[in-house]
């Protein structure tokens, strides 16, 4: 389960991250006048980036190993309740008298979310 604050850092470590977008690129970069800056392909250029920038970057790609997969569970997971929420507002709206077809679609509600909190998901 992503808390708020996993989101909080994931955010920050975005935030920290090179503006986008990047594109993926193979070579040899040197440093010609050794004063320790890092040139990184951005864009349709090669441009200097500093060690910090560099550093924040390394960070951001590392944690999007875990990250990504948290972050996809956790989409799938909203996209059940919501789902279930839908079907509980449908039933509602198309059978506003009905209480035993609202019943049914709060129970499925209610599963969803119970389902989530049996995995471990909030």
């Amino acid at each position: 389960m992503l808390t708020d604050t996993d989101l909080d850092e994931i955010e920050a470590r975005a935030d920290k991250a090179t503006k986008g977008p990047w594109e993926q690129s193979v070579g040899v970069y040197y440093d010609p006048d050794g004063d320790d800056d890092c040139w990184f392909g951005r864009g349709p250029t090669i441009i200097p980036m500093s060690r910090a920038e560099a550093d924040a970057d390394a960070s951001f790609i590392a944690a999007s190993r875990t990250d990504v997969p948290a972050l996809a569970k956790e989409v799938r997971r909203l996209r059940r309740v919501e789902a279930a929420a839908r079907t509980l507002c449908d039933s509602m709206a198309e059978f506003p008298d009905d209480h035993a077809v609202w019943g049914e679609a709060f129970d499925g509600l209610w599963n969803a979310l119970a389902e989530s909190e049996r995995s471990g998901e909030k």
